[in-house]
């Protein structure tokens, strides 16, 4: 597999209104965490709810998995925006 950027999430990131596109799924929330391996985004927990979004997350939250890019976009073929 070779990493591709998908998304720079920082810090300030947390809060903000985030869309995945993951293998033809879109699920969209509020970013309470992320967490980076290898330069890449490998797990972000989001909510639907905007006022938890500054929160701790609760059983609310849904995690995505976001895997790396390979030759081919399989299985990775995943796209994250973050609402700036």
């Amino acid at each position: 597999m070779t990493a591709k950027t998908l998304a720079t999430l920082q810090l300030d990131d947390v809060g903000r209104r985030v869309t995945f596109e993951t293998n033809g799924t879109t699920v969209t929330g509020y970013l309470t965490d992320f967490r980076v391996e290898t330069d890449y985004v490998t797990e972000v927990t989001m909510t639907q709810d905007p006022d938890e979004a500054a929160r701790i997350p609760t059983r609310k939250t849904v995690t995505v998995t976001v895997w790396p890019w390979t030759a081919t976009g399989l299985p990775g073929d995943t796209r994250v925006k973050v609402a700036r």
